[in-house]
């Protein structure tokens, strides 16, 4: 029973480390609602008994971009990341460069490495992109002790054998290194700063969808909500056809007394939901064809 109450709070905190998971759904027979995630490095957490038929999605989070360097490729990079919808902070030491006129959508950071590298970091989703002017490998040392989801560095194969060589010089192993993508970006092509951050963009997008069509961004501070609530149903919306508001991977969290935090879309699709699940007391596969109204 522990194990269950605290099943959405492990794949959230899953979730903020590993940028994405695989999670397999039970949609039929007595274990419907049963549910399982694993990870690439071989992270297994289970929800029921998982018998039945299964639908398999990648659920993520939306990465969070800190990008460590406020050059040409950086401006690029977070002109992509706002496209995106990502939230970015920006970090460099020369006032014109790593400015908020420059990034005025960033959340900017000033300063050199004693000043920017001290804080832990403790969003879910975060991503480390280095490229600073000259403290790349302090950047590169203090990402590996936070909880990064994914790190990059640019520079050429050469700078990188260096930097690793640095790291485990200071007690990083080459496992730990794994995590770090460098050089970074896909080998697409091109050398302009637009083409560099393209390539990086695409790497990332990549990293947390897990390269698979059907992923779903994952709302971990509702996951936890989930794992808290005493007497509460949580709706998740499994796939959709047509126009439905309702976007496959979107949560809402229904209390008994019809109170809800999340949203599936909105109008009748969510309203329905919400009066099933006020009632709710098992775990069902409910389906809703809003194409015959009225």
């Amino acid at each position: 029973m522990e194990a269950m109450e605290h099943y959405f709070s492990q794949v959230a905190d899953a979730l903020a480390v590993k940028g994405h998971l695989v999670r397999r759904t039970i949609v039929s027979g007595p274990h419907t609602g049963s549910e399982e995630v694993t990870s690439d490095d071989g992270l297994k957490l289970t929800r029921g008994t998982m018998e039945g038929d299964s639908i398999e999605e990648v659920i993520s989070v939306r990465p969070h971009l800190f990008i460590y360097g406020g050059g040409h490729v950086a401006l690029a990079l977070y002109q992509l990341a706002c496209l995106g919808k990502l939230e970015v902070d920006v970090f460099d030491e020369r006032p014109d460069w790593g400015s908020p006129e420059r990034f005025p959508e960033a959340t900017v950071h000033q300063g050199g490495p004693k000043e920017v590298l001290k804080e832990p970091i403790s969003v879910p989703g975060a991503y480390a992109v280095i490229m600073t002017h000259n403290y790349d490998k302090e950047c590169l040392e203090y990402a590996m002790t936070q909880p990064f989801s994914y790190i990059g560095m640019t520079g050429s194969a050469t700078k990188t054998k260096i930097a690793f060589n640095s790291m485990k010089k200071r007690g990083f192993s080459d496992y730990d290194l794994r995590k770090v993508h460098a050089p970074i970006g896909l080998p697409i092509g091109g050398d302009t700063p637009s083409e560099i951050a393209v390539s990086i963009m695409a790497e990332i997008i990549l990293h947390y969808t897990g390269g698979k069509k059907h992923h779903m961004v994952t709302d971990p501070a509702l996951l936890r909500a989930a794992s808290q609530a005493t007497d509460a149903v949580l709706v998740r919306v499994l796939e959709n056809k047509g126009s439905s508001p309702a976007t496959p991977g979107a949560m809402i969290l229904v209390q008994r007394d019809g109170s809800f935090i999340g949203t599936i879309g909105g109008g009748m699709i969510e309203k329905t939901a919400i009066d099933t699940a006020k009632v709710l007391s098992y775990d069902k596969v409910e389906s809703y064809d809003m194409s015959r109204r009225g």
